[in-house]
């Protein structure tokens, strides 16, 4: 099928000084660059004065978890045995935290590989995927990289992904819909009865993928 306009990444009004304006970017910047924040003596040791992160992979300044670190050191000794290929114990557990059957989870190596295991299942070569820019970009590149068209909505004024306009680019060949929530990298967040709202609207053949990897930093979930 031909390509249109809105198939190609819309030369969006989103500037990084805009964005550095923002709440939301301004934590960026100090977590880029921490020599921009003051440093006392008695830090951590792994807060170096001139790290340089690489945000897009989440790299943290301060370093792992105490808590990861026990958990790694606590199993060194069956560092030799490979893990449950299938992740048994882990969905067994998630299923219970969300009162799901286990077949009804998948575990990956990241939210990355779950997001191309979704492009693979739900990206139609002969059709379109709908979703939001800037955001993250793994699902929209992996449909496009199948064969699909990827027709990309802008963010509205406050930087918030438009579920309006997204409604507005699905047609017949729309095979599915991606949402970042909170968004990646403006950090905004989706209220859940607005996605509710915007899923039960859509055709019953478009899929909704909901990207939630920072679910745990949300705290306005209304």
């Amino acid at each position: 099928m031909g390509a249109d306009s809105s198939s190609r990444k819309p030369r969006s009004s989103f500037s990084r000084r805009q964005f550095l304006g923002t709440a939301a970017g301004g934590a960026a910047l100090a977590l880029f660059k921490p020599s921009l924040v003051s440093a006392k003596k008695g830090d951590s040791p792994s807060i170096l004065a001139d790290y340089v992160g690489r945000l897009c992979y989440n790299e943290n300044p301060l370093g792992p978890s105490p808590l990861a670190i026990s958990a790694i050191t606590a199993n060194a000794d069956m560092s030799h045995r490979y893990p449950d290929w299938y992740a048994d114990s882990l969905r067994s557990d998630l299923a219970s935290l969300h009162s799901v059957s286990a077949n009804q989870t998948i575990a990956g190596c990241g939210a990355t590989e779950i997001l191309r295991l979704c492009a693979l299942a739900f990206a139609d070569p002969d059709g379109n995927v709908v979703c939001p820019y800037p955001s993250y970009s793994q699902f929209p590149s992996d449909a496009s990289f199948l064969g699909a068209s990827v027709r990309y909505s802008d963010l509205d004024s406050q930087y918030r992904i438009d579920l309006a306009d997204m409604a507005s680019r699905v047609d017949s060949q729309t095979s599915a819909v991606c949402i970042t929530n909170a968004n990646n990298p403006t950090g905004t967040v989706l209220a859940a009865t607005d996605i509710a709202d915007f899923v039960n609207a859509l055709p019953s053949h478009v899929v909704t993928v909901i990207d939630e990897a920072y679910h745990e930093f949300i705290i306005d979930s209304s």
